[in-house]
């Protein structure tokens, strides 16, 4: 419209310039005009589709109910047993994991390894009973875990993830994950002591009742990736739980801090069931049995020296890790 305007006012001389000037003027409010009208459209597409999703999660009814009742399980936990368990996490999809047999004894250490996609976080899903197996059953002290009341069979467990959270809340209720009082003072310095992070909370002006990040507290701390994992392992501390689980707990620390950490979780965790992740098998070599997961299947098993000497793919990537430090 604007070069037709030029057009007529300076070849065909049937505008003069005042005409042009108001076309000008009407053609530059009326796209303005039309790209607000667009983006008004396009906002209201994204807030409908925000909707819908708010809409669905509020209307989901969960496969595993969290008042799911049961049989209150003991503290003294004897075993627990995956007997031919095989999983996908959508109906008629792909099998994540494949026929999977183990037992974890009472007290021992069990340590899952191998590349990613291999299965080992499906597994301590399926532990914690945030799913149920497609096929087959795992077994707490020989019962069906299905048995169980939900709340108290997950009481059993205290756990530090690898895809971790921390609240803008004290780091005493970061470690508790819960309202603290004064009689929680030991259990969360004792905690961040085994956790290797206690002298850097002692640092900070309020100590432990320091606030994680500054979104609600302009004094509140922000620490570095490994010390906010540090303070997530010792939630897994603090809890006096008779099965402890780590899911890459050392995965942003120095060699150095991860030694240190995996040497004072061993010692921690005596005389509890302990299973752990990790790709750095310099971890793995203290557990009382490994297990090499592929496909999301056990290809090997075994303790540490059993599995190098048998000259397999665990022997393989321990000579891949080891020789970055021969």
């Amino acid at each position: 419209m604007l070069l037709y305007g030029a057009y007529r006012t300076i070849v065909s001389r049937t505008m003069n310039l005042s005409e042009l000037a108001v076309l000008s003027t009407a053609m530059v409010s009326a796209t303005w005009i039309l790209i607000g009208f667009t983006d008004h459209i396009l906002n209201s597409v994204k807030l409908g589709i925000f909707m819908e999703n708010i809409r669905s999660f509020m209307e989901y009814e969960p496969k595993l109910p969290e008042d799911h009742d049961g049989i209150i399980p003991g503290k003294e936990i004897e075993s627990i047993e995956f007997r031919n368990v095989s999983f996908a996490y959508k109906d008629g999809g792909e099998y994540t994991l494949r026929n999977l047999s183990f037992k974890i004894e009472a007290g021992s250490c069990l340590a899952l390894v191998g590349h990613n996609g291999a299965g080992k976080t499906t597994i301590i899903k399926l532990l914690f009973r945030l799913y149920d197996p497609t096929e087959g059953e795992i077994l707490l002290n020989g019962r069906n875990i299905r048995e169980y009341n939900l709340r108290a069979y997950r009481r059993l467990f205290a756990a530090a993830f690898q895809d971790y959270k921390v609240f803008a809340l004290s780091i005493k209720e970061n470690v508790m994950m819960r309202k603290v009082n004064a009689e929680d003072d030991a259990v969360v310095y004792d905690a961040l002591k085994k956790a290797g992070v206690y002298e850097k909370v002692m640092s900070l002006p309020r100590k432990a009742d320091t606030v994680l990040t500054k979104e609600f507290d302009e004094e509140g701390a922000l620490l570095s990736g490994g010390e906010i994992q540090k303070i997530v392992v010792a939630r897994a501390f603090a809890k006096d739980a008779p099965i402890k689980v780590f899911d890459e707990p050392s995965s942003a620390l120095d060699p150095i801090a991860e030694y240190q950490l995996n040497k004072t979780m061993l010692q921690a965790a005596e005389g509890k069931s302990v299973v752990f992740i990790s790709h750095r098998l310099s971890t793995t070599r203290h557990a009382d049995r490994i297990l090499m997961m592929e496909n999301g299947r056990v290809i090997e098993e075994g303790s540490h020296d059993e599995l190098i000497r048998l000259q397999g793919k665990y022997a393989a990537m321990w000579k891949a890790q080891a020789g970055r430090y021969i």
